[in-house]
């Protein structure tokens, strides 16, 4: 059996998943399986893989109808045998020292969950996500963005994983991750930290276009908001549904405020602002100068649309 299983969903990803591969493939880490997930690809994605798991021999295969990556990502964990795992999406990449680094760290300290920094991978630059690595209230620092993470960082135990019964939300095309992860932290009974920045998240375009921005997602938002605040079995303490509030209040305003930026109508912004105004103003003032950030930014939107 091996120790890590890497849970990989792709789709169309030929010009991408050789790069991902071989960025786990160069980690100085034997022990490993690469679940690899083709959520119905129709490029030559699957003739690819055939080549790399000829050629690596550690890679599983499966493929299947397009469900989404939510889908995706629970096929492969039912799936898993390995007392880790870990996530990478088809485009991302891992620094050469991830595995041994994290397997490391988590067993020498017998954590239950494993994270480190990373990058945001742009075509022509790599940016590090400034992190507090900040362990004391981590799910609270997590929400807020002090601890600035991304799914591929993360090491998880296995069992921590089904113990719980913790899968990602297939109702759902956004923000899933966030909601996996913040069970996922909370179950935990020991996080461990490598302050290091060892994963690449992949970025297409330094800012949002027309094409690829929907104010959709607002709704998202509020719907995993309100699964991690209701949830009684994984009761959150008052802090930290302050936390899940914070980062749904900014969500939504930062959303509206790209919104102005891409063109959209003032009215229509002010529409969705006036329709989500009951959860704005529940904003709190308990974490410093995030809080102070976002009451400013909420300002400035009130501006721009008339207030």
């Amino acid at each position: 059996m091996a120790k890590i299983d890497i849970i990989i969903p792709v789709y169309n990803g030929e010009n991408f998943i050789g790069q991902t591969i071989k960025s786990i493939e160069d980690n100085n880490f034997a022990d490993i399986n690469i679940i690899l997930v083709d959520d119905g690809s129709i490029d030559g994605t699957e003739s690819l893989i055939f080549n790399l798991r000829e050629k690596y021999g550690n890679i599983s295969y499966y493929k299947k109808e397009n469900g989404g990556v939510s889908a995706a990502r629970n096929f492969a964990i039912e799936r898993s045998a390995s007392p880790y795992i870990c996530f990478l999406d088809a485009d991302d990449l891992y620094h050469k020292d991830f595995l041994p680094k994290m397997y490391g760290q988590i067993e020498a300290t017998n954590a239950d969950t494993c994270t480190c920094g990373y990058y945001k991978l742009y075509d022509k630059k790599i940016v590090p996500m400034k992190s507090a690595f900040s362990k004391k209230d981590f799910l609270v620092d997590y929400l807020i963005s002090k601890n600035k993470l991304h799914i591929s960082s993360f090491l998880i135990k296995r069992e921590v994983i089904f113990d719980n019964n913790i899968r990602f939300d297939e109702s759902s095309s956004y923000g899933e991750d966030i909601e996996f992860m913040t069970r996922v932290i909370k179950y935990s009974r020991k996080i461990e930290i490598v302050p290091e920045y060892l994963t690449y998240y992949r970025i297409d375009s330094d800012r949002p276009t027309l094409s690829t921005f929907s104010l959709d997602k607002i709704k998202a938002d509020i719907d995993f908001s309100n699964r991690l605040i209701n949830d009684q079995k994984l009761n959150l303490s008052p802090r930290e549904k302050a936390a899940v509030n914070h980062k749904l209040v900014a969500n939504i305003v930062n959303k509206l405020m790209t919104g102005l930026d891409l063109g959209y109508d003032k009215k229509e912004i002010r529409e969705i602002y006036e329709a989500n105004k009951s959860i704005i103003t529940k904003k709190t003032n308990a974490f410093g100068l995030r809080s102070i950030k976002l009451i400013l930014t909420i300002k400035k939107l009130r501006n721009k649309i008339g207030y």
